[in-house]
């Protein structure tokens, strides 16, 4: 599993994700953001990215969302 922000300093998690899907393709990634928009969420969902989840979160709901990617990934 990949967890990733949107916004980073060197790579944004669109191109990581980008990066993950040459590479891996089956790796599950999720990405968050306290920047949400409607192109960057068609982007992650063109990149079939797992999750886009927008901050703040609970993190419970964070623990949530990656024990069920773990586990659709496994089976």
């Amino acid at each position: 599993l990949v967890l990733t922000d949107l916004k980073m300093p060197v790579m944004d998690g669109l191109t990581l994700t980008n990066e993950v899907r040459e590479n891996y393709p089956e790796l599950p990634v999720v990405i968050m953001t306290g920047y949400p928009s409607v192109d960057s969420a068609v982007s992650a969902l063109r990149q079939k990215v797992a999750d886009y989840i927008i901050k703040p979160f609970n993190i419970n709901q964070l623990y949530k969302v990656v024990e069920e990617k773990i586990k659709e990934s496994q089976g």
